[in-house]
């Protein structure tokens, strides 16, 4: 051996009786605690099963050590394996997102200040204020025009209808539109034209002058046959009565079976398109029976006429009656001064021809003569056509 392991044997050596010493002291010590030993009949002794070693033996468990929060091995101690009781700990309130947070920071968007208390001086003079704007407001609206505030575009026709029809099978049709009452309807035929007669009365305290335009409005269950203008040249006077007949057509005589009375202005007239032509003026013919009258516009309004009537002998039963009443009616027109009249006759027929410019008879001298075909100048042609068409003419 060499000098160093004789020094580590020799160390050993030495060290050998202060170890045993050691160990037969834990020897005493152990025997010395309280174990139960029971002795047994042949001289052999037990440990007592009752006996707690808990003191005595430490035996180290094969539990996990848990890493300690700086990540070193924890060391179980006795009072880690008692049962642990778990508490949950509260948990902290959720924060709900701030919809007015920008970037992570809120920000006061508006801020409610107490109100102050309103000055009564002011809330005085705002009354005082609204009171005189009422009053005096009847007063500005008579002053300002409104008509900026109008649409400009033309409104279209619109046909205004009572709410009540009038069946001509019934004797006790009363039928009413502003003053005027309307009884006694009947439909009649006489030489080959068809009328309803009526009675108006004027429930007013002054005289009616047919100055609104009323129309008898026939009807074929659904759908209109026929418009007829209720006219006369005779006013109705104060609370008074009188006869009138309107003019209707052959097949409004046979299936109307109902009808409504309509006020129609010349707004609602319908749109009319001239076609025929003559120098410089448009040309609105219109026929009926035995009668032909053409209408001269200049810029769609009127500015003269040419009526022509004529009668065959062999078809009219009321050929010589005509014959005199046409002959009597022409030689008054021609006393009408820049008014031209023609009475033509021969063995089978007879002929009145009349023509004159409006702007050359007045207004005045055209309604004295009581007849419905001779307008006012200027008319326009809706009012001709429709007016015409509502007494029996046809015209295009």
């Amino acid at each position: 051996m060499d000098n160093k392991e004789q020094k580590i044997t020799s160390d050993v050596e030495q060290s050998l009786p202060q170890l045993n010493k050691e160990a037969e002291k834990k020897d005493e010590t152990i025997n010395s605690t309280s174990l139960p030993i029971k002795k047994e009949e042949k001289g052999q002794s037990t440990l007592n099963s009752d006996a707690d070693f808990s003191s005595i033996f430490n035996v180290e468990s094969e539990e996990k050590k848990e890493p300690t929060p700086t990540g070193q091995t924890k060391v179980e101690t006795p009072e880690a394996n008692a049962p642990k009781v778990e508490v949950q700990e509260p948990k902290p309130p959720k924060k709900e997102p701030n919809p007015n947070a920008f970037n992570g920071q809120e920000r006061l968007l508006y801020e409610i200040k107490p109100e102050k208390e309103g000055n009564p001086i002011v809330v005085v003079l705002f009354f005082l204020f609204l009171f005189t704007t009422i009053i005096a407001l009847p007063y500005f609206s008579k002053k300002i025009d409104l008509s900026i505030f109008k649409s400009s575009t033309p409104t279209q026709p619109v046909e205004q209808e009572e709410e009540e029809y009038y069946y001509f099978n019934k004797s006790s049709v009363r039928a009413a539109i502003g003053n005027l009452e309307f009884t006694n309807f009947v439909k009649y035929q006489e030489n080959g034209e068809y009328f309803v007669r009526f009675m108006v009365a004027n429930n007013d305290e002054k005289p009616y002058q047919f100055d609104k335009k009323y129309y008898i409005v026939l009807y074929e269950d659904e759908t209109i046959l026929y418009r007829a203008l209720i006219h006369s040249y005779d006013a109705i006077g104060s609370l008074g009565v009188s006869e009138v007949a309107a003019t209707i057509s052959e097949k409004s005589y046979n299936d109307a079976d109902r009808f409504k009375i309509e006020e129609i202005t010349e707004s609602q007239y319908p749109t009319v398109r001239l076609i025929e032509e003559d120098g410089d003026y448009q040309v609105l013919t219109c026929n009926y029976h035995n009668d032909e009258i053409k209408y001269y516009f200049l810029d769609g309004k009127l500015n003269s006429l040419k009526e022509t009537y004529t009668e065959e002998r062999d078809s009219s039963t009321t050929y010589n009656d005509d014959l005199i009443k046409y002959r009597n009616l022409s030689l008054d027109y021609k006393k009408i001064e820049n008014f031209q009249s023609t009475f033509v006759e021969d063995s089978t027929s007879f002929s009145m021809i009349n023509s004159f410019n409006h702007k050359d008879i007045s207004d005045a001298t055209l309604y004295n003569l009581k007849t419905y075909k001779f307008f006012k100048y200027n008319e326009s042609k809706e009012v001709v056509s429709f007016e015409l068409e509502a007494q029996g003419y046809t015209c295009s």
